[in-house]
């Protein structure tokens, strides 16, 4: 397998398990290298650490489920953190702020897109 496929296969298995206790050594350990390689090969081919990339696709999530109308610290604690005051600071971190702007109705099953490795590969591998 090549390691563009590689890679698009390890961010949809991040994907699939966001709400998951997920760690370097347990992603190595599916893709089958070492935690050394995996983070080297994986920050190589999509732009971010692992640990960096979980978080950052933890956020978009959480953001996407608190524009549909969720609480802030529901949403925070499903996708692994444990207070409102964490959530909060990795929003700000990530977005300038924690102000969120309920969606309309009609656009409640928007996603936020992926900012991190959504090239022609991963569109093909996803369609």
């Amino acid at each position: 397998m090549e390691k563009e496929e590689w890679a698009v296969l390890c961010t949809l298995y991040i994907e699939e398990h966001l709400k998951e206790d997920l760690s370097v050594e347990r992603l190595s350990a599916w893709a089958g290298y070492s935690p050394w390689y995996f983070s080297r090969c994986f920050k190589e081919k999509v732009g971010a650490s692992p640990m960096e990339y979980l978080k950052q696709r933890r956020l978009f999530a959480a953001a996407r489920e608190i524009r549909m109308g969720r609480r802030i610290l529901d949403a925070a604690m499903d996708y692994g953190w444990d207070t409102h005051g964490g959530v909060s600071k990795g929003f700000v971190n990530q977005f300038g702020s924690v102000s969120f702007t309920p969606l309309p109705a009609h656009e409640n099953k928007a996603d936020i897109a992926c900012p991190l490795f959504l090239d022609k590969k991963k569109k093909e591998l996803l369609h």
